[in-house]
């Protein structure tokens, strides 16, 4: 859905996606198809892109952002969160350049966005069971598993299991948040350490 929801941390924003991402979007989630293997593919179509969002814009309950550097200007990611219903939402779509430093601040970001401005109770995602990354990243980000689904993704003819993960508000703000919230200032003085040329 068309939205001005956009949120700031030390070194990311969460700004809405449009069409005028459309190429980055089809940049991002073909740049390496081995690491993208678990993400629905998609058309190397521009046009088709663009057609896909307008049709997002129709759809209420959905936020798509755009995971902007605020000092080099420039979208290192996608993450969203959608599917919303009785104060809970599902996160996902969630995709990010190679050499990027957004996981952790772009992951916080939108369960602060989610909690604090869309005012949900709860967030959940759901990963494929072989996707051993990510599942290590919402295991160490301190995400609850709720249980696994069988069967429930079908991927490239085959069917595959999926764990589900969820944050209610109030653990996520005790809990989770301080913790993130350090790692990313940690990563933002990294990034400052190694381009001396950006400031504040």
């Amino acid at each position: 859905m068309k939205h001005n929801l956009c949120i700031d941390g030390y070194l990311y924003r969460l700004r809405p996606a449009s069409t005028e991402d459309a190429p980055f979007v089809v940049e991002v989630r073909t740049e390496n198809a081995e690491r993208n293997k678990f993400i629905h593919p998609i058309s190397q179509s521009v046009d088709a892109q663009i057609q896909w969002l307008e049709n997002y814009y129709k759809t209420d309950g959905d936020y798509y952002f755009v995971i902007e550097n605020l000092f080099t200007k420039e979208p290192e990611g996608l993450i969203s969160i959608y599917n919303i219903r009785d104060k809970k939402g599902e996160s996902g779509r969630w995709v990010i350049k190679e050499d990027s430093l957004a996981a952790i601040e772009s992951f916080y970001l939108l369960y602060r966005l989610a909690f604090e401005q869309i005012l949900l109770d709860e967030v959940y995602s759901t990963v494929i069971e072989e996707n051993k990354p990510v599942i290590a990243f919402h295991k160490s980000a301190g995400q609850k598993i709720r249980g696994i689904l069988p069967g429930y993704y079908l991927w490239n003819g085959a069917q595959y299991n999926a764990i589900e993960f969820y944050m209610e508000k109030d653990y996520f703000q005790k809990e989770v948040c301080p913790n993130l919230e350090r790692k990313a200032r940690r990563l933002f003085e990294l990034f400052k350490k190694r381009n001396q040329g950006y400031t504040n």
